[in-house]
């Protein structure tokens, strides 16, 4: 990041979270489970995509970036605190439809 932060050609304004972390909601009902708790259209939230909203009343930074092994989605991805998470979780599960479970990933299975 010192890098980024050195580099020329333009102003860069970052700003690290390192209390949050990234949860990935992937799969082929993971917009229709999260679309009751939110008030953009996820349908119209694209690939690379990045929004400032609130899930389930939880102010958080949204994107649909990354790579969908294991579906043809580009999985939604909020960034929030752990207890965030866990409060989204519990919020997705019960709005989900269809088949849903949580498989928890590595970090360098994500790499």
């Amino acid at each position: 990041m010192q890098n980024v932060q050195q580099s020329e050609g333009g102003a860069v304004e970052m700003t690290v979270h390192d209390d949050r972390s990234l949860l990935a909601l992937q799969g082929p009902a993971a917009v229709e489970t999260l679309q009751p708790l939110v008030d953009v259209d996820l349908s119209k939230v694209y690939f690379s995509d990045f929004h400032k909203l609130d899930i389930a009343g939880i102010p958080c930074y949204l994107t649909r970036t990354g790579c969908a092994l294991t579906t043809s989605v580009n999985p939604i991805r909020p960034l929030l605190t752990p207890q965030e998470s866990e409060i989204l979780l519990h919020a997705a599960l019960d709005t989900s439809v269809g088949d849903t479970s949580i498989h928890r990933v590595p970090l360098h299975a994500a790499l």
